[in-house]
């Protein structure tokens, strides 16, 4: 092993610094200045014997070689996440991170899987992976504030937000440009949370000029808060932005934003567990078990005013399927429909993404075949170029 003296390379891009191992990659901070130096994995990588990590900060060009970083936990009481801030030029790519634990301990810091700061401009995050567990009182999925380029991101994530839980960020910047996002797991803020919290199936605040292609969302969405009183946290597919009351509405590029309303299976829909009459959640699981979004402001305790309970409900509330497919620029599908390719006109499934038509969700090609959670890996085989179940 190279123990921090890599195992080959001089840094540049026809021969860039081979990481080996632990010490290898914790040379990485070396060199944050330096957008011009490459470096390159060439093993699957275990952080498990470094008890709690430090963020590191990172502004160079890193191919992941389609290999695993893994076991990474960082509990802080500051901002937390594998980064903390990553630089002006910098490339992050063809990388999976698998079992990561992040968790910032603190009021008002903020916690991400990937990156705190990943807004200094011409950033490029392609063909990446992530698996874990952020915690927080601003947690979010893959970074807190985004800008740049992220192309093919897949996210399986759990996110607990003491205030605000966001899929992929926070806040994305004028700049963020999103294409190929598939983001499922879990996202919340728990019952000790902030009442005036808000959990988001995307980010929390999208800018003037952000640009988002091509997304699958697929995440349950909860807001867990025991609520008092008329003012209360909300509960957004997309974004507090993604509304038309917002001040910033239709100022973004929402395009092929797809979202999986149904109420099957433990990663999607929405749902409020407490008394979500009590104030402005936009989107909400009705006593009838269907996704509702609000049309107009409830009164305060007012049972009447529940989805599906009561006769004056319908004045406050629309089912987002029966309604109509698109609502605030994205379009809301059964679970059914989901599997379905058709559903996913402008996706690219012929170098990007694959699925089993009607078995499966779209899957980006570099993780491997689409896996349909009721079928096992081995039970597939490529027959002229599509993957197929084997019975």
């Amino acid at each position: 092993m190279a123990n921090g003296l890599f195992g080959g390379g001089d840094g540049t891009q026809a021969s860039p610094y081979l990481i080996e191992d632990v010490a290898d990659f914790l040379k990485l901070p070396d060199h944050q200045n330096d957008k011009t130096k490459y470096f390159k994995l060439t093993n699957d990588i275990s952080f498990k014997d470094i008890a709690n990590w430090t963020p590191i900060n990172f502004g160079s060009q890193l191919d992941g070689n389609f290999h695993t970083l893994s076991d990474i936990t960082c509990i802080s009481p500051d901002n937390c996440a594998i980064f903390n801030s990553i630089y002006n030029g910098a490339t992050i790519e063809n990388v999976f991170f698998k079992n990561i634990y992040v968790e910032g301990t603190d009021t008002y810091e903020y916690a991400a899987i990937l990156g705190v700061y990943m807004n200094y401009g011409a950033l490029t995050f392609r063909n990446i992976s992530i698996q874990g567990t952020v915690k927080g009182f601003y947690a979010s999925g893959f970074g807190y504030q985004f800008g740049g380029l992220a192309e093919n991101i897949s996210l399986d994530i759990n996110i607990i937000g003491q205030y605000y839980g966001n899929g992929f960020a926070h806040y994305l910047n004028d700049d963020a440009v999103i294409r190929n996002l598939s983001v499922k797991g879990a996202i919340l803020v728990p019952e000790d949370g902030e009442s005036s919290g808000c959990v988001s199936g995307l980010s929390y605040s999208i800018n003037e000029g952000a640009q988002i292609r091509n997304a699958v969302l697929l995440a349950k969405l909860s807001f867990d808060v025991n609520l008092s009183g008329t003012y209360s946290g909300k509960v957004h597919p997309v974004s507090n932005d993604a509304y038309p009351n917002s001040w910033n509405y239709g100022k973004y590029t929402l395009e092929n934003v797809i979202v999986d309303v149904d109420t099957k299976g433990p990663t999607r829909g929405w749902e409020v567990s407490r008394n979500y009459s009590t104030g402005p959640f936009w989107y909400i699981r009705g006593a009838d078990g269907r996704v509702y979004r609000n049309t107009g402001w409830q009164d305060s305790g007012n049972a009447a005013y529940e989805p599906g309970i009561g006769a004056s409900w319908g004045d406050y509330w629309e089912d987002v399927l029966t309604a109509g497919a698109q609502h605030e620029d994205v379009t809301y599908k059964s679970t059914a429909e989901m599997r379905l390719q058709s559903t996913f006109a402008g996706f690219d499934f012929t170098d990007v993404w694959h699925m089993l038509d009607g078995q499966s969700y779209p899957k980006f090609q570099f993780e491997g075949p689409p896996t349909p959670p009721y079928v096992e890996l081995e039970q597939y085989m490529k027959i002229n170029g599509n993957w197929m179940i084997i019975k």
